[in-house]
């Protein structure tokens, strides 16, 4: 049991570090023609895409750095399994750079939430910076706790990469007239996320199961 404990918790931060190495990597890549887009280079070239400056997909940049705002989130609270409060928040402290990218640029950032180009942009980045102070909270939580909101955190960054990519993927195909397809940091980050949803529903499905074994004893 102390095994397969310690092997959840390696698997959890290993998804974590997954996640983490993936909103770096190529989210686009096309070598024909020299493309290369990590998940900040995607969502900020795409803005010049006509479909998203003035067409219906106006916020898919925004769901691009969504997704890496929730997974980033999901991943610091994985980090609770460092025993260690010291290495748990120097691992924490990796993601500084991710939320520095998601904020506006200067002087944009100082409309907040009621800049006309980078009002969403901004309430992305503060979901972040909140989720990422919100840890300190997430350590004292239960364990069961702390697993939903894992996951609950994980399947938001899934839908909104799948979503932001999806709407994205068409526009790119026909400027290049080929198909583009999920580039290998998009494919980590999918399988960091997703193998941290999987171990966290595993182990909270074996927790439930466990209370309702000992309830029916009683």
């Amino acid at each position: 049991m102390i095994l397969r404990t310690i092997n959840r918790e390696r698997l959890t931060l290993i998804s974590a570090l997954a996640v983490w190495v993936g909103i770096w990597g190529g989210w686009i890549t096309y070598g024909a023609v020299g493309l290369t887009q990590n998940a900040f280079y995607l969502a900020e070239w795409s803005t010049y895409l006509l479909d998203v400056r003035y067409g219906s997909m106006r916020l898919a940049p925004d769901l691009i750095r969504l997704a890496v705002a929730l997974g980033s989130v999901a991943a610091c609270m994985a980090a609770t399994t460092i025993r260690d409060w010291r290495l748990r928040w120097v691992a924490r402290m990796l993601v500084i750079p991710i939320g520095l990218n998601l904020l506006p640029p200067y002087p944009d950032i100082l409309n907040l939430w009621w800049s006309e180009g980078y009002g969403v942009r901004f309430i992305v980045s503060m979901l972040f910076w909140v989720g990422l102070a919100g840890c300190l909270l997430v350590d004292q939580l239960s364990s069961r706790v702390r697993r939903v909101l894992i996951v609950a955190f994980a399947v938001g960054a899934v839908i909104s990469a799948v979503s932001g990519f999806s709407q994205l993927q068409g526009p790119f195909s026909a400027h290049y007239a080929t198909i583009i397809l999920p580039g290998w940091g998009l494919v980590l980050f999918w399988v960091g996320l997703v193998a941290a949803i999987a171990v966290q529903a595993w182990t909270l499905a074996q927790s439930v199961g466990r209370n309702q074994k000992g309830s029916d004893v009683i």
